[in-house]
């Protein structure tokens, strides 16, 4: 897996669900900077395929409301295949992966 995240200000996050995974016996690589380029998803998937990551996790910050409607922010991840259009997007410790 390829843990990766837009935008500046994840790299803790995207270190959690790393962790999380390596406590799993699952292997996964991060996205340590915050710049990706100009390729975006599709430079990501393109590299993942060429090293053979086929599932990538994409952190991101969702800033909504809880269910009483006050305002919140917590981490969602999209979780993509590579090889096949599956996703599945929540947050992580609410996702049935592991």
């Amino acid at each position: 897996m390829y843990v990766a995240s837009f935008g500046k200000g994840l790299l803790a996050e995207r270190l959690a669900v790393a962790r999380d995974l390596w406590s799993h016996d699952i292997s996964a690589d991060v996205q340590y900077e915050d710049n990706i380029g100009r390729g975006g998803i599709d430079y990501i998937m393109q590299e993942c395929r060429h090293q053979g990551i086929s599932w990538i996790v994409l952190v991101r910050h969702h800033r909504g409301q809880d269910h009483q409607g006050t305002p919140s922010g917590r981490d969602v991840v999209k979780v993509k295949s590579v090889l096949k259009k599956v996703e599945i997007e929540g947050e992580w410790h609410s996702l049935s992966l592991l």
